[in-house]
């Protein structure tokens, strides 16, 4: 079976949203920060799932959104949630923390592991029905012995 193999493609635009957030989080001046960080976060967000959508995945391409905004998403929800009870604050933080980055991590994983290697579909011509039975009819005709007939062929 031969696979659609893209890969390496959706590791390096997760690298480059990396080095984008990486670069945010060093960098000294105010206007830079904001930049690089909505750059890195848009990039990690929406890079994969137009990657996917190029290559004809709609369905990969959801999966994908919902992987890398959804689990972050929850660890944030908890984040928030806790800080604002502040029964356990520290205690939800850390936890809706881990969640936003064991979140993040996972989906780049899941992603760039499993999600880029799609098997291509066979072509009709390369098919073979194993469950439908096909014949056809042919006449025959011999003038030098005036004789007439039929062939009948057929595959199952």
């Amino acid at each position: 079976m031969t696979y659609d193999d893209y890969r390496l493609t959706l590791v390096g635009l997760d690298a480059a949203a990396i080095a984008l957030v990486l670069g945010a989080a060093a960098a000294q001046d105010d206007p830079l920060i904001g930049m690089l960080a909505l750059s890195g976060v848009g990039t990690y967000a929406l890079g994969a799932p137009i990657v996917h959508l190029a290559h004809g995945q709609p369905g990969r391409s959801l999966l994908s959104v919902a992987l890398r905004v959804g689990v972050p998403g929850l660890g944030i929800a908890i984040m928030t949630t806790s800080v604002d009870s502040c029964a356990s604050c520290a205690g939800g933080a850390v936890f809706g923390g881990m969640v936003v980055l064991g979140g993040i991590v996972t989906a780049i994983i899941v992603d760039d592991a499993y999600l880029g290697k799609v098997p291509k579909p066979v072509p009709q011509t390369e098919r073979r029905s194993t469950s439908s039975l096909r014949f056809g009819v042919t006449p025959i005709v011999g003038p030098k012995a005036k004789t007439l007939g039929l062939s009948l062929l057929g595959s199952f």
